[in-house]
């Protein structure tokens, strides 16, 4: 691994400083990669929309709550991707039958057939991304932040 001279702020930061360069180079190689490949619908959604539609194909139907804080995103913000992703008719949104007070979003077969042209997209930007390391320790490195974000607790 290159080193590089880190300033005493950098330096007094285990993870932090790697962990918001990394989360930049893939979100750099996925908008690449979407504009590479994706249709024009779908790199319309940015990476943002991806991980909704991504979340929300894994779970069926979610709330908008637990979107916000799964994906760590303004109530504003979100409901503008929702609006996009509804508008392409990749998802529908609705309130909760059990609890009316709730807003759910649920994806439509439109989305599923989204998801499965942009996974292969995915792939790829994260072949990009982690490219110099090897297939041990990138499955390594997907254990340790699986651990990372059990112990964040869903947050």
């Amino acid at each position: 691994m290159k080193e590089t001279s880190k300033s005493s702020a950098l330096a007094a930061l285990d993870a932090s400083w790697p962990l918001l360069r990394i989360a930049r180079v893939y979100r750099n190689d996925l908008e690449d990669v979407l504009a590479e490949g994706a249709t024009s619908q779908d790199r319309a959604l940015g990476p943002l929309g991806v991980a909704v539609l991504l979340q929300t194909a894994d779970e069926g139907t979610v709330s908008q709550q637990s979107l916000i804080r799964v994906l760590c995103v303004q109530p504003s913000v979100l409901v503008s991707v929702l609006d996009t992703l509804e508008k392409a008719g990749y998802l529908k949104r609705g309130r909760d039958p059990l609890d009316g007070r709730r807003r759910v979003v649920e994806i439509r077969p439109k989305g599923t057939v989204a998801v499965d042209r942009l996974i292969p997209l995915m792939k790829r930007a994260e072949d990009r991304t982690f490219a110099r390391l090897t297939a041990v320790s990138r499955r390594r490195l997907t254990q340790l932040m699986d651990q990372a974000l059990d112990g964040a607790g869903g947050r």
